[in-house]
């Protein structure tokens, strides 16, 4: 999990410094790595079942380990609701929320 933590923030680092200055065409070949490697990264959290499928059409879960007890907590932080959009501040003329910029700054010292 660690691992993939440190892949998604180099990621982000990598976009944050693509887009830095603005985007221009000789960054072209440096965005299709980028898109690359986050293809990668994400296909990694794919849920892949063949087994059969529940009344939801979900496939059934099997895990070797204890999840449902392990006491594991999972926090999300959000500058809005579901249904809204967080662009409070901007970069470089780019609407972005300002929770989200701040936890990246956090991230990234």
């Amino acid at each position: 999990m660690i691992d993939n933590g440190n892949q998604g923030i180099s990621l982000a680092t990598q976009a944050m410094n693509l887009m830095r200055g603005g985007f221009n065409p000789s960054k072209i070949h440096d965005a299709q790595l980028l898109i690359g490697g986050a293809k990668t990264f994400l296909a990694g959290f794919a849920h892949r079942n063949d087994g059969p499928v529940n009344e939801h059409g979900l496939g059934e879960e099997h895990f070797v380990e204890d999840w449902k007890n392990e006491g594991k907590d999972v926090w999300m932080f959000s500058g809005c609701a579901d249904n809204q959009t967080s662009a409070d501040t901007s970069i470089q003329g780019a609407s972005t929320g300002k929770c989200l910029t701040n936890f990246r700054r956090i991230l990234l010292t």
